[in-house]
């Protein structure tokens, strides 16, 4: 319902399933990169993608391909590579912060 009323327009299963992935994969972010600070030979985004997988009962590859949004994951990789602390998505505006639980904001 949300998101008709504010995007408008017509959605599809893909979308709720790209969402759900997403919003998962911003959630466990930190997850991953605490696991692969204590194995250093872990990749980050390989971690991300098999915590997101596990929690949706599916395949990393699967899980990669259709339920996290690539620019998203892209995103949460470079920002791990690059040193940011997971603390920054914090950032909502102001007209969804009441209507849109954290994992939700942050993935916006």
């Amino acid at each position: 319902e949300f998101i008709h009323r504010v995007f408008g327009g017509h959605f599809s299963a893909k979308d709720y399933r790209t969402w759900a992935g997403t919003r998962m994969a911003v959630r466990f972010a930190h997850v991953a990169a605490e696991q692969v600070q204590a194995h250093p030979r872990r990749k980050f985004k390989s971690q991300l993608v098999k915590l997101v997988a596990k929690q949706l009962g599916n395949t990393a590859n699967i899980c990669e391909q259709y339920y996290i949004h690539p620019k998203v994951l892209e995103h949460l990789s470079e920002h791990y590579e690059n040193e940011h602390p997971f603390a920054h998505f914090d950032a909502t505006p102001r007209s969804l912060a009441g209507e849109l639980d954290m994992d939700e904001r942050h993935a916006l």
